[in-house]
């Protein structure tokens, strides 16, 4: 019946490194749910709401199931060594497991950049996400 979209900001602090605060995706999404609601359609006539969102994109929470740093985002490649890493050291086995090959993209290979450069932040996690399940959840 209908559709809105919010803008929010892409932060590229250093080649390669992209990242977005999960918090502006939970108010963008709210924010559009305003637009329509206020523009679009009455909310008596809302029989369901959906939502589409990002894969391969890592959000961290500690155990208060808080955010602790931006979302490493799913075209980030600081992970590639990590990456490479994974396939010299599990090569085709993790193929046979997983049925890919470790990408930068990955959620595991950013896990494991950030134990060996972020190794404060990663002792802090609890809960792992990705995007659009982390817009379901808030």
């Amino acid at each position: 019946m209908a559709q809105a979209s919010e803008a929010y900001p892409l932060n590229n602090p250093q080649p390669g490194y992209y990242e977005q605060d999960p918090i502006d995706w939970t108010n963008a999404t709210i924010a559009a749910i305003h637009t329509l609601l206020s523009t679009e359609i009455a909310p008596g006539e809302v029989y369901g709401i959906s939502f589409s969102g990002q894969m391969h994109s890592l959000v961290v929470l500690n155990q208060r199931r808080e955010v602790i740093r931006p979302a490493i985002l799913w075209n980030d490649t600081r992970s590639s060594e990590e990456a490479q890493w994974l396939n010299h050291e599990f090569g085709d086995k993790l193929i046979e497991i997983t049925g890919n090959q470790a990408l930068p993209g990955f959620t595991l290979t950013k896990l494991l950049w950030l134990a060996r450069h972020e190794t404060a932040t990663y002792e802090q996690i609890a809960h792992i996400m990705l995007p659009r399940t982390m817009c379901g959840y808030r």
